[in-house]
């Protein structure tokens, strides 16, 4: 293709023409962006911050001076003021194994907000296991404790061990080979890693403000500071 133009640095010459080749320039081609391995699907993503939007910020209740209400989970009511264990099957059954796991409730005696502690959601990494169970003995909980109910504004609910039956086998995966990690928030008619995740998703994740979920290295795994 001949492209013609004028030249003011140069009067005597009307046009100045440049001789190219007919071929369009090809586009820089995109550089792929960096993906992270538990990299949330954009799809989730979007979920997950319209549901933030929409929830209100539950520090506010800190400046209230009402009376928090009973709190209730699987059934079962801590007032105000008191710690309780309670036995949460994952899954109903009639048959075998329901798998029960420990959640213990400290109901503070000022309203506030629900924050769940997870550990072992690998059966095989112990670390969160022992720091709850830590967490939950007579050095941390009861009256005139760090985790003393009575002085405590908000829920705190503690579960050592989510995936007992992997943990039982000392194993990072459910009886069925499957992740519960990766499974949530899981299906009510899917296999059972996905039952059991969204039983725990509709009944633990959902009633919380925030979850802390702790992992660590297991055996032939290595964690590094980052």
């Amino acid at each position: 293709m001949t492209l013609g133009f004028k030249d003011p640095e140069i009067p005597h010459v009307k046009w100045r023409y440049i001789l190219t080749s007919g071929k369009k320039k090809s586009k820089a081609s995109k550089k792929p962006s960096t993906k992270v391995s538990n990299q949330l699907p954009r799809s989730r993503r979007v979920k997950v911050e319209k549901a933030l939007e929409k929830k209100e910020n539950p520090l506010g209740s800190l400046k209230s001076n009402k009376k928090p209400k009973t709190h209730r989970f699987a059934r079962t009511r801590t007032k105000p003021g008191e710690m309780r264990t309670i036995r949460f099957p994952l899954l109903e059954t009639s048959m075998g194994d329901p798998w029960p796991i420990r959640v213990t409730v400290i109901h503070g005696a000022k309203p506030g907000p629900v924050i769940t502690l997870l550990g072992a959601v690998h059966g095989d990494e112990l670390v969160g296991p022992i720091a709850l169970t830590h967490l939950l003995g007579s050095s941390f909980s009861g009256f005139d404790k760090p985790l003393d109910p009575n002085s405590l504004a908000g829920t705190i609910r503690i579960v050592p061990v989510l995936n007992l039956p992997g943990y039982r086998m000392r194993s990072r995966y459910f009886p069925d080979g499957r992740d519960l990690n990766r499974e949530s928030p899981g299906t009510e008619t899917g296999n059972t890693t996905s039952r059991v995740a969204n039983r725990i998703f509709q009944n633990i994740i959902s009633g919380s403000d925030y979850v802390i979920d702790l992992h660590t290295a297991a055996r032939g795994r290595t964690n590094l500071p980052q």
